[in-house]
């Protein structure tokens, strides 16, 4: 009898074994299928990257024209900052061939929402200016304008010379 006991339970160390093995390998697989999938986000980020920094100039480019601003947003800039997901800085070109001024797109909170602004830096004067918003529609941008609070935008031209301080160009310093 004692070996009838000893070959039954051998049988289900094997049957436990076949079933965690079958569990490994349909756990491995979904995990794998989960990482597969971020591996691609991930690409597609990097891939996307450039195109995004080239819009961002654009539009930038575009409110400068509009506000009469005697600047182009030219090549971009590396930022050391926690909050650079906020904004985008581009060096900034002067037809009188001025030198250390920047053009920042960033992320401004307002009544309506987050909306991007655009600031001029000046860093010989270590001084930023609001130029406008960007894609507003001409019947709200008047009520975007009055109930912006005032603190939001003192806020960044407070802060922009404060994160601008070590600004790298694309190209010349980049890490």
């Amino acid at each position: 009898m004692p070996n009838t006991k000893k070959t039954v339970t051998e049988e289900q160390k094997s049957e436990n074994s076949d079933f965690y093995k079958t569990q490994l390998i349909k756990l491995s697989a979904f995990f794998g299928g989960i990482l597969a999938f971020f591996l691609v986000l991930v690409l597609f980020v990097f891939i996307s990257r450039s195109s995004w920094r080239d819009s961002l100039r654009d539009k930038t480019n575009q409110i400068l024209r509009q506000n009469d601003v005697a600047l182009t947003a030219g090549s971009w800039c590396r930022v050391s900052s926690d909050i650079t997901s906020q904004f985008s800085v581009y060096e900034a070109e002067s037809s009188s061939g001025r030198k250390g001024m920047y053009a920042v797109i960033c992320r401004v909170t307002t009544v309506y929402g987050p909306l991007c602004a655009v600031f001029v830096y000046d860093s010989v004067s270590a001084l930023a200016y609001f130029v406008d918003y960007a894609d507003i529609p001409p019947l709200i941008k008047d009520a975007v304008l009055e109930t912006t609070e005032k603190n939001q935008i003192q806020f960044w031209e407070e802060k922009i010379p404060l994160i601008l301080k070590n600004i790298q160009t694309e190209g010349k310093n980049e890490k």
